[in-house]
């Protein structure tokens, strides 16, 4: 195992402690090493990507060259968010984030997606898809799969988010960042509409 061999290396450097204290003190830090990293990249209320290691993934893409699947960039923001934690409290919106996080990892799961926490309720996904029909079909799948949470958690206000996507201009950093800002107006024109509707239901 990994372990002894650790601590034999290390008893060649520290002769002075037993192979079993250096191997349960190297462990240690091994183990927290990892918790700090993972603090780092990650955010610590939904445990996804955080915006810093957000940042490192756009640098990966960079220069990615679409061979029979293209990017998109999709973007989801939880409408009325601020007003949940208003009229409720600060637990019921961390609840929220953390539900809409939850629904999102099940809809990327095994589709090789980069998904991120970004701006306090606003979530990142990158995925690929080969055409933008099927990207649109899974817009649709993020606000109903959201939706349709409501029906099974009793509570007085409904969650909802609005979504925005397009294709991910590869080349460079600064083409992907501009990608990603159309599709933020995108999204905030999915909002007006909604906001729009509602306001004709009413």
């Amino acid at each position: 195992s990994v372990l002894p061999l650790i601590g034999g290396i290390a008893s060649i450097f520290f002769p002075i402690l037993p192979t079993t204290e250096c191997c349960v003190t190297l462990a240690i830090l091994i183990f927290f090493g990892d918790m700090q990293i993972s603090h780092i990249s990650h955010d610590p209320l939904t445990g996804l990507n955080n915006q810093a290691s957000f940042d490192k993934i756009i640098e990966r893409t960079a220069g990615y060259k679409p061979s029979g699947a293209k990017l998109y960039v999709f973007l989801a923001d939880i409408d009325n968010f601020k007003s949940i934690n208003i009229n409720y409290n600060r637990a019921e919106g961390d609840d929220t984030l953390v539900e809409v996080a939850e629904t999102l990892k099940d809809l990327c799961a095994n589709t090789g997606s980069d998904l991120g926490r970004i701006n306090g309720d606003e979530f990142i996904i990158f995925r690929k898809f080969k055409t933008e029909d099927e990207a649109l079909s899974f817009k649709y799948d993020i606000i109903k799969s959201v939706y349709e949470k409501n029906n099974t958690d009793n509570r007085g206000y409904k969650v909802s988010v609005s979504v925005g996507f397009h294709e991910v201009v590869t080349d460079t950093v600064d083409t992907i960042m501009d990608s990603i800002r159309l599709t933020g107006k995108l999204m905030f024109e999915d909002k007006n509409t909604i906001r729009i509707l509602d306001k004709k239901i009413e």
